[in-house]
């Protein structure tokens, strides 16, 4: 069956431009935390009230509404509610994870297999921060590779994680981790991927495993492409480096078109399954950073002088959709945001630039 998912970003690790009004401390989860204990309040209760409410059973019934079959759920190493776990030593007495995760976790799944909607489990966050970045759960930290502790840790939350939803048939697997930052060495990556997916197969030996390719070339990761239910995870954004973002918008069509359906049929002949684990609409990385306050609609007219911004924008979206037809499947980033409507499914289908699938 080819995949059409979405992500729940922001429900479980929670990133500030997807809801910022949540963010009434720092600039990621874990200053966020920081910050309200430090103010006196109660940072497990009140992420715990945010995840319950953010995502409901209505939300998974309407992504089935819009064609969807699957989702992909972030999930930080604290999900099965660890009290002592090894982390970067300015956290050590912060403890600052909501305790409830897991049992929200369960019904959001449940919940999607009354949907018919598959389940994709991604271990998004791991122990002293994989990648620096805000959705790696603290930003500026990339310690996760230099301790073994860390890295020991994170294959047996996988390990725990797969033997409890082992028996949930509407989850088909578990990436093991979420965009490794590219200055991991390769040889590290591909010995942690090869001990997360023996922990994952003991628990789930009939699911898939998948990998991220760590924003690198997926033939550094071909030794591990033979091994029974692997796949390999890729993700496809248009904003995030300079050349990117000063390209006019015909250009971005063209090579998305070409260049990115090239690009998954190489990567198919490769891999047995390969997602798009991640991919939007946004075309200019301001107003994710609330630097510039137009949205890509408007930079998108003023590029083009095309007073028709949306059918511009549902072009973008069918140019991306037919570049992953090759794939086994791809993922939106993400299904709702509080700001940046380009990165929010919900309000691309109400808006008409993505189509029924």
């Amino acid at each position: 069956m080819k995949i059409k998912g979405c992500n729940l970003g922001g429900l479980f690790v929670t990133e500030k431009w997807i809801t910022p009004s949540l963010y009434l401390f720092g600039s990621d989860e874990t200053s966020l935390c920081v910050g309200m204990k430090e103010n006196g309040m109660n940072s497990r209760s009140f992420l715990d009230n945010h995840k319950k409410r953010f995502i409901t059973k209505a939300d998974l019934a309407a992504m089935r509404r819009c064609g969807l079959n699957s989702v992909r759920i972030p999930v930080g190493y604290w999900i099965m509610g660890d009290e002592d776990y090894p982390d970067h030593p300015a956290l050590k007495s912060m403890r600052p994870f909501p305790a409830n995760e897991l049992a929200i976790l369960k019904k959001v799944v449940h919940w999607a297999g009354k949907e018919g909607l598959s389940v994709m489990l991604d271990l998004h966050c791991a122990p002293g921060c994989q990648n620096g970045f805000d959705n790696g759960g603290i930003s500026g930290v990339c310690d996760w590779h230099t301790k073994p502790e860390y890295i020991d840790y994170t294959v047996d939350v996988l390990g725990r994680i797969a033997k409890t939803f082992a028996s949930y048939s509407n989850v088909m697997g578990i990436q093991v981790l979420n965009e490794p930052r590219w200055t991991i060495p390769t040889s590290l990556l591909i010995e942690f991927y090869g001990r997360a997916y023996e922990a994952i197969r003991k628990e789930m030996p009939a699911k898939e495993v998948i990998i991220h390719d760590a924003f690198r070339d997926h033939n550094e990761f071909a030794v591990l492409s033979k091994l029974p239910g692997i796949a390999l995870d890729v993700h496809r954004y248009r904003c995030f480096n300079d050349w990117m973002r000063d390209m006019d918008f015909y250009t971005h069509i063209r090579q998305v078109i070409v260049d990115g359906h090239d690009e998954a049929e190489d990567i198919m002949s490769i891999w047995p399954h390969a997602y798009v684990g991640e991919w939007s609409l946004g075309l200019n990385l301001n107003p994710v950073d609330k630097e510039d306050s137009r949205t890509d609609q408007e930079i998108v007219h003023s590029e083009t002088k095309d007073p028709n911004a949306s059918f511009l924008m549902t072009a973008y979206a069918y140019a991306q959709l037919i570049a992953h037809e090759p794939y086994t499947g791809s993922y939106f980033w993400t299904w709702k945001t509080e700001a940046s409507p380009e990165w929010s499914y919900s309000n691309a289908v109400k808006k008409g630039w993505i189509p029924h699938r």
